[in-house]
């Protein structure tokens, strides 16, 4: 496939049936309470509406699996794409076992993001500032730390007139515990294409 560019303006520059992304995002997830800390990235493309999460299928697979899982969110429609033993894989996402890492983005989808409060507390991220955000209900306390100069897509609150910018780290505290997520790293000059077709369905 030749290199080609992009010019910005355009919105859909995307391959029908592909998923391409050009941006990773390195996360450290850490769950205190279960004294676990695990490494996932998520795959952007800023001019695509999915967005990816690949993550090394032996943190939080039930069977002693190995290799890459991606699992592309599409229109709240999640695909798992997986490598293993040298097998490309699509599975549905029952299949995935105890699916720990899908579970903050369906439970951070439901929420009210109107509600965020920018608390005027900054720090640097990645040598990009970020601006606190805190949210709360009866149930839940978010703290969001948000760098308007990475204009990158967040995955879970897509409405710009609540967020400008990036979530570069965040932690939510519910009955359920604490969850936390740093980005640590974000790497700009990646080519990673998933065509369906080139997997096989396992349903």
């Amino acid at each position: 496939a030749e290199e080609f560019s992009i010019p910005e303006s355009t919105t859909i520059t995307t391959t029908p049936g592909v998923y391409e992304f050009t941006f990773e995002t390195v996360v450290e997830v850490t769950v205190p309470e279960e004294n676990q800390t695990y490494t996932m990235s998520y795959l952007l493309n800023p001019n695509a509406n999915y967005i990816a999460i690949k993550a090394d299928m032996s943190e939080y697979s039930d069977e002693e699996m190995s290799g890459e899982s991606i699992i592309v969110m599409d229109n709240g429609n999640s695909h798992i794409f997986a490598e293993t033993s040298g097998m490309k894989l699509q599975m549905s996402s029952q299949m995935m076992g105890n699916q720990q890492m899908s579970n903050p983005s369906d439970q951070m989808e439901n929420y009210d993001y109107s509600k965020l409060t920018k608390t005027g507390n900054t720090k640097t991220i990645l040598g990009a500032t970020c601006y606190e955000y805190t949210m709360s209900d009866a149930d839940t306390k978010m703290n969001l730390w948000v760098a308007p100069s990475v204009n990158l897509p967040n995955w879970f609150v897509q409405n710009e007139e609540v967020l400008e910018g990036h979530i570069m780290e965040y932690t939510i505290t519910s009955k359920d515990g604490t969850m936390k997520s740093e980005t640590i790293a974000i790497n700009d000059n990646i080519s990673r294409v998933i065509n369906p077709k080139e997997y096989k369905k396992m349903f």
